[in-house]
């Protein structure tokens, strides 16, 4: 694993039967510090930290803490097992603690701050059709040479050959590492924002999915590409003066420096034997620091004989240590985002009190800690690290912190005990209440057999939605589904919710047109704000595919999990499930049919043909739930759901390729974010042609049943493209 991280990674890392002299890529000109911002300053920084001790002790405090956070994945198990394989093994197998240690420190020296390379599994196209490829390297060190890779295993050496290296922000990281601060160039280019060079000095454009980028106090300066300020900058001249103090002490009170003039009109000749006897007698015994003070005469030998001293190693009148040091401490806590009893133990009553110590700890919380926190969370859950499956977040437990808010929520309780006494409230609206405010969990309101009056969503800033189980029971438009309390027995006649959701998603496959145009207006909701911006920002970066068919078929999946894990659970029957499978099926692949055509009334004999294999599928489906073969199974189940899913982005697909006008729009086809694909993926990866060329060709659209994986957990995509038809079917 570790050798195809190596292979495909922008870093030069040396074999072991290689000898290299790696030299400090950028080193300070000269002792005075540089003026912000230039890559001399960091240079000068990172050559400076280390000689200051106490700076870089809290340095170490700081890079230790947050090595050591706690965190946790979240979401389906193989794709959280693979997740933890990647974190851990990450930096090229030294781990997270390493990775994390590594950007701490730069993020805490280096105003350019710090840097992660994505490494993707490179490809290579050779005569339209895409391969593996590997990177060689040789014992004498001559330039690595880049293969292919074909389906037997065999390299293809590439030499002579026409071809194109690649990688794909598609394409889920083989590996994560730390990327030396002084070797990345910010660029300000969205597409390319970042150059590194490597330690051969071959420069790398480092495209928005191979590189994560950090900055401690971002500038809002446009001209600085996001080049910060760190915490030694802010902290360097108080650093600075601390250090040239430990200097002059050093100097002025180690080793052979004269440390007194003794002035005397004593016979000097007697007191340099005495001395001279001493000296002997210190050999003698092994002692051989000891600088002798120097002892000047008068020249009047009948003066009465005096000594007058001139100290020559003393520190400057007045000056307090422990003062100067205590200040150094809050100053460094400052810059930090620490609180002092972090870096050293609190002074004496004059700078903090026990209670004071608790009030400086609940601030820091939402300091650097929390902060470096929702930094790299946020990172690895939003830029292409994990997949959408899962999702990364780090452990916070504070007993303290948990003792507070279980105070606050007896305190909204007795509230609302208060409420209902007075008559102001009902239990029930109590409940309702208690929901909104977080105290009562909405499958409660469930199990008692009440509904949230005020449905919504809410996840803190690290949530993956895709990985989190929302729970909302609330139908909001026509089309959603609606299950009953109660189990239904086989043959006993559906509750009213349940004939009201199937009568709505329609029976078999009479759908009429305003079924589907309901459940259309269901799924594909109309963009709000954050989507248009975000839609904008994917175009322009190239990504011209809109995420509203994301999140319909996010919703589709919820909707498909929930009713199968009720049907699991014994909350409806067979008969039911089957019945409603069906018609929650067929209109959604209608719905993503005719979304995708831009019109209303087209069919399609694929179409249909996939609506009546949804339907054989859901009565053998739900006669395998009745048998119990997916109790205790969940994952399985949630897992063999995901060909449901994989049929709705054909539907789409296929309304694409065929809706009016895109007989000569050209679609390309581009391999989705997993980490394997079948053989017929990897030969249509990059393959260009028109929407008639592929509505010819259904069975090789994505997701499709006739691929070699049979479309399951298949991502691949259409996406439009304005580049020339290429490749063979």
């Amino acid at each position: 694993m570790a050798d195809e991280i190596i292979e495909s990674s922008v870093q030069r890392k040396p074999t072991h039967n290689q000898t290299s002299v790696v030299l400090r890529f950028l080193s300070a000109y000269n002792r005075d510090v540089p003026e912000w911002w230039s890559p001399q300053r960091d240079a000068f920084f990172r050559d400076f930290w280390t000689d200051e001790p106490i700076l870089a002790s809290a340095i170490y405090s700081i890079a230790a803490r947050n090595a050591a956070f706690g965190w946790d994945l979240s979401g389906l198990s193989e794709d959280v097992e693979w997740a933890q394989r990647l974190l851990q093994s990450s930096d090229f197998g030294g781990g997270w603690q390493q990775l994390i240690t590594k950007t701490t420190i730069d993020l805490l020296v280096c105003d350019n701050g710090a840097f992660w390379e994505v490494i993707r599994p490179a490809k290579v196209i050779i005569d339209g059709l895409a391969f593996p490829a590997v990177k060689q390297y040789y014992e004498n060190n001559e330039e690595p040479e880049w293969f292919g890779v074909a389906k037997d295993g065999k390299r293809i050496r590439l030499r002579g050959m026409d071809y194109k290296l690649y990688d794909t922000p598609l394409d889920l990281p083989i590996g994560i590492a730390h990327l030396d601060s002084a070797r990345v160039q910010r660029t300000g280019d969205p597409e390319v924002p970042a150059i590194y060079t490597d330690i051969d000095g071959k420069m790398h454009a480092m495209r928005w999915w191979q590189i994560l980028m950090f900055a401690d106090m971002p500038s809002p300066i446009e001209e600085m590409n996001g080049v910060g300020t760190s915490a030694l900058s802010r902290v360097f001249r108080f650093a600075h003066t601390l250090q040239s103090l430990g200097v002059y002490k050093d100097e002025k009170l180690s080793g052979r420096f004269t440390r007194a003039m003794h002035l005397t009109n004593a016979d000097p000749g007697l007191i340099q034997d005495q001395i001279q006897q001493a000296q002997d007698s210190a050999s003698n015994i092994g002692l051989q620091r000891y600088s002798q003070p120097i002892i000047a005469s008068t020249f009047d030998p009948g003066a009465t004989p005096t000594i007058a001293t001139i100290d020559l190693a003393s520190m400057p009148d007045n000056f307090e240590e422990s003062t100067t040091f205590e200040w150094y401490i809050a100053v460094l806590a400052l810059a930090l985002g620490v609180d002092y009893g972090f870096l050293a133990p609190l002074p004496g009553k004059g700078l903090g009190t026990a209670s004071q110590s608790e009030t400086m700890a609940r601030q820091s919380r939402g300091k650097s800690s929390r902060l470096f926190m929702d930094m790299t969370s946020t990172a690895i859950n939003f830029k292409g690290v994990l997949p959408k499956s899962v999702r990364f977040k780090y452990i916070e437990r504070d007993p303290q912190q948990e003792q507070e808010e279980e105070n606050v929520k007896k305190a909204r309780a007795e509230t609302r005990q208060i409420m209902i006494k007075s008559g102001e409230i009902s239990p029930q609206i109590a409940r309702q209440i208690a929901a909104d405010d977080g105290d009562l969990r909405i499958k409660y309101l469930d199990a008692m057999g009440e509904s949230d009056l005020t449905p919504g969503i809410e996840i803190d800033g690290d949530e993956n939605l895709s990985a989190v189980n929302v729970e909302t029971e609330a139908a909001e438009s026509a089309g959603s589904l609606v299950l009953p309390a109660e189990p239904i027995e086989q043959g006993q006649e559906a509750p009213a919710p349940v004939e009201q959701a199937i009568a709505s998603l329609g029976k078999g496959n009479a759908f009429d047109e305003k079924t589907i145009q309901a459940r259309k207006s269901y799924l594909f909701k109309a963009a709000n704000l954050a989507n248009k911006v975000l839609d904008v920002a994917r175009q322009a970066v190239g990504k011209k595919q809109a995420p509203e068919i994301e999140d319909a078929l996010d919703l589709y999946e919820e909707e498909l999990n929930d009713l199968v894990l009720s049907a699991n659970s014994g909350v409806i029957d067979a008969g039911t499930l089957a019945a409603m499978l069906a018609s929650l099926a067929g209109t959604t692949l209608l719905a993503m049919f005719v979304q995708a055509m831009d019109q209303s009334g087209s069919e399609n004999d694929t179409v249909n043909e996939i609506i009546q294999r949804n339907e054989g599928a859901a009565e053998k489906l739900a006669q395998d739930i009745a048998d119990g073969r997916y109790i205790g199974k969940e994952d399985a189940l949630l897992r063999r759901m995901s060909l449901w899913l994989g049929d709705a982005r054909l539907a789409y697909n296929l309304g694409m390729v065929n809706r009016e006008g895109s007989a000569e729009e050209r679609f390309m086809f581009v391999n989705g974010p997993t980490s394997d694909h079948c053989a017929d993926c990897m030969r249509l990866d990059g393959q260009v042609h028109t929407g008639s060329e592929w509505s010819e060709h259904p069975g090789l659209l994505p997701q499709s049943r006739d691929l070699a994986c049979s479309g399951y957990r298949c991502l691949c995509k259409l996406e439009p493209t304005n580049e020339p038809v290429n490749g063979k079917f």
